[in-house]
């Protein structure tokens, strides 16, 4: 019996550690993701302003804000799109560049 309430704390542990890296995998891949692209502390607020207005006019599903954002803090410029007047199509959905024409 007592090898047997062993054998068992044992799988158990095991499958609480297997819980806990999978866990601790997962928030590393939550912070992977395009989230946080348009954080102000790491990218100029002129640069964040005309990408929002260029999403503010093309909608979520069309504009592609957190792409634009991440160009925005890799080059590190002043502005890349001025929307509504002008929104590259580089950040415009794919999808949707072809039905807009």
């Amino acid at each position: 019996m007592f090898t047997k309430l062993q054998s068992q704390l044992q799988i158990r542990g095991l499958f609480l550690l297997f819980l806990v890296t999978l866990m601790a995998f997962h928030g590393v891949l939550a912070r992977a993701t395009n989230g946080l692209e348009c954080n102000p502390n790491q990218v100029k607020m002129s640069c964040i302003m005309g990408c929002f207005s260029c999403f503010d006019t093309y909608g979520v599903d069309i504009y592609n804000m957190a792409a634009c954002c991440r160009d925005c803090r890799l080059t590190d410029a002043d502005i890349i799109d001025e929307g509504p007047s002008k929104c590259s199509t580089q950040y415009i959905r794919s999808s949707w560049l072809k039905r807009l024409g």
